[in-house]
């Protein structure tokens, strides 16, 4: 009865399996299993080596719980053969810290290094998603969503302020992610006649 859930779990696991395999005690309960069948050594190192190279441990634990195994359960990769490499994931996460690529930028960069192994930087400058800072950029889109959402923009002129997320919202999506969000509030603000 083990063996047959030691198959299942094995085919099931986006985890590296531990080689050579240990041997399981009779009794063992399935709970446990995946201490004998997985080496969590690999996981824990991936870990640390993207702490290391981001600077950001909170950061890189978000990363890899979220981002990271949701990859390898998608993709079918170990985690030792996983295309992103741990440096590559920590140089990620630091333009996302500096402010050059947004956070929803930062995943579509991942999407594409999981499918190419390719660095972070050069995505973001080949598919230009690099954030845009530049206050005439920023401004034409916000200009545009409220000439686009004219009920919105109008209420929102009017005073009904907590539109603005939604007209943000708006500006992000026009920007392909790329407007920095704070620039894009701010600037909503101006329009709406606001103090700066």
């Amino acid at each position: 009865m083990a063996e047959n859930l030691v198959v299942y779990t094995v085919v099931h696991q986006p985890r590296r399996l531990r080689l050579p395999a240990q041997v399981i005690p009779a009794g063992t309960q399935p709970d446990d299993l995946p201490r004998f069948i997985f080496d969590e050594e690999m996981d824990r190192r991936y870990f640390e080596q993207v702490a290391r190279a981001s600077d950001d441990g909170k950061a890189a634990a978000n990363w890899v719980l979220g981002e990271v195994l949701a990859a390898l359960k998608t993709t079918s990769q170990s985690i030792a053969h996983f295309t992103v490499r741990p440096a590559d994931l920590g140089a990620l996460i630091v333009l996302v810290r500096d402010g050059v690529v947004s956070h929803s930028a930062a995943k579509q960069i991942f999407a594409i290094m999981v499918r190419t192994g390719d660095v972070p930087m050069r995505i973001a400058e080949r598919e230009s998603l690099l954030k845009v800072t530049d206050d005439a950029a920023i401004g034409r889109w916000v200009d545009e969503v409220l000439a686009e959402h004219p009920a919105e923009a109008g209420r929102y002129m009017g005073g009904e302020h907590r539109l603005q997320g939604v007209l943000v919202g708006h500006v992000m999506k026009k920007s392909n992610g790329r407007a920095d969000p704070k620039r894009a509030n701010q600037l909503l603000w101006e329009r709406a006649g606001a103090p700066k």
